[in-house]
């Protein structure tokens, strides 16, 4: 009984349509002009990502000049950095995606309140951090996740 229910479950997933590939020709004037660099491979994209890159351009034609502007300048600041570092920020980010909601709100929290301070104070704590030994870090992180988990 369970094996018929497995295949008959799997028939029909792979009956399922697959994501279908846009054609070039398919996208509105505006998709063509945002995603032009990439007109050359569109068609050998798989329809997942040429999904992905078409919902990228929408939110790109609502965005404000202001708002362009600085897209563009953090896409440079992350060309910019070396393959190593955009690795680890992207671990970073999948370790924050798994926080639960309340985690990731004080990690917001504290962010704010770290750039609010002004600039003096945060290249002084980069450098304390920076140059407190091994143990030193892990004296603080142990004494701070104490404070949390007193909360």
């Amino acid at each position: 009984m369970i094996k018929r229910l497995l295949v008959t479950t799997l028939l029909a997933l792979l009956s399922l349509p697959a994501a279908a590939q846009t054609a070039w020709s398919a996208l509105s004037d505006q998709e063509r002009t945002i995603l032009a660099p990439l007109s050359e491979r569109w068609e050998q994209l798989p329809a997942e990502r040429q999904a992905r890159l078409r919902q990228g351009a929408q939110r790109w034609a609502k965005l404000t000049p202001g708002e362009r502007r600085l897209m563009r300048q953090r896409f440079e600041r992350w060309k910019s950095l070396t393959p190593e570092r955009r690795e680890l920020l992207r671990k970073r980010f999948q370790q924050y995606l798994a926080l639960s909601p309340d985690e990731r709100a004080a990690v917001r929290k504290k962010y704010q309140w770290y750039r609010s301070l002004p600039a003096e104070r945060r290249t002084q704590l980069k450098q304390r951090w920076q140059n407190a030994t091994p143990a030193q870090k892990r004296d603080f992180l142990q004494r701070r996740q104490a404070i949390r988990n007193r909360h």
